[in-house]
């Protein structure tokens, strides 16, 4: 069987997530050659908050702020808080191509998450995760660095991988209600990092910053619509795409052309989302899980 209508949307969604990671980095880049990365947070979820506000008070009233599951949206928000302060504390110990190499397992630790909803992702998911992890640090110029910034960079991912498996759970929460209260779980703690080494703002600063926050709303918003279409095993593979698609964009705006290492890397993505993208829609006789496999014989 093929995907269904809902799941070709949510792999729509999820690819247009993906395709906002690396334009998000590069907004941020703009601000980071003034600022340090804590304020660049401050600026993204403060700007998020700017955009989202208006729209969604119209459309939805004091029902915004009300949710049934107060905890588990300020602890996925905190989420988006740990990841990058823990990448920024690998990035100071190793080098931030080494601590992103080691991010990109976050497909596989996802699939894991996956397996705490009760979901057994098929045997092709894993394939594609592994893949598209060696795909990922080909692409990123193969980079070396000491195994404690690569637990750092495990460590963010783990923090993003939360943030995934609770956008599942939290699914039949109101979208704009789900991005406020990521926005406050992100921006209050960090407010407290940011402000002691706060630069004054200038009106060059203003345009990046809402491209910041409208480039947040796109990629948060896309991931929480992708994941009330689909389940979490369908949709994680896809996220292999962003280290390709960040070799890609570089090149868009000028960070050099790629090597000879980096197109390997694409390569390898590309080949694994090409398998994955036969195997939904049912080219593979074999669709089962492992596990269903393995309990037939």
């Amino acid at each position: 069987m093929s995907q269904a209508p809902a799941d070709r949307r949510a792999t729509s969604l999820i690819l247009l997530a993906a395709l906002g990671w690396p334009l998000i980095e590069a907004v941020g880049g703009l601000l980071m050659a003034r600022h340090t990365p804590y304020q660049v947070v401050v600026l993204r979820y403060s700007a998020h908050l700017v955009i989202l506000l208006p729209l969604a008070l119209l459309r939805s009233g004091t029902d915004l702020f009300r949710t049934r599951r107060p905890v588990l949206q300020l602890v996925r928000g905190f989420s988006m808080f740990l990841m990058p302060v823990v990448f920024v504390a690998g990035s100071m110990s190793g080098g931030a191509a080494w601590v992103w190499s080691a991010f990109w397992c976050l497909v596989v630790l996802v699939l894991l998450g996956a397996l705490l909803l009760g979901e057994r992702p098929a045997s092709t998911a894993w394939v594609v995760a592994g893949v598209g992890f060696v795909g990922s640090w080909f692409a990123r110029g193969s980079p070396t660095g000491s195994l404690g910034a690569a637990g750092f960079g495990v460590a963010s991912a783990v923090c993003f991988g939360g943030y995934v498996v609770l956008s599942r759970l939290l699914r039949e929460e109101d979208l704009g209600t789900s991005l406020f209260y990521t926005a406050v779980g992100a921006l209050v703690p960090t407010l407290f990092l940011a402000a002691p080494v706060w630069v004054s703002l200038t009106t060059a600063d203003l345009l990046p910053a809402l491209g910041l926050g409208g480039l947040s709303l796109l990629i948060l918003g896309s991931i929480d619509l992708s994941l009330e279409r689909s389940t979490l095993s369908r949709v994680a593979p896809w996220l292999v795409a962003v280290p390709a698609l960040e070799v890609v964009v570089g090149a868009g705006l000028g960070h050099g052309t790629p090597g000879r290492r980096a197109l390997f890397g694409c390569g390898l993505i590309l080949a694994v989302l090409i398998l994955w993208a036969a195997r939904s829609e049912g080219v593979f006789p074999y669709r089962r899980p492992l596990r269903e496999l393995r309990g037939a014989r």
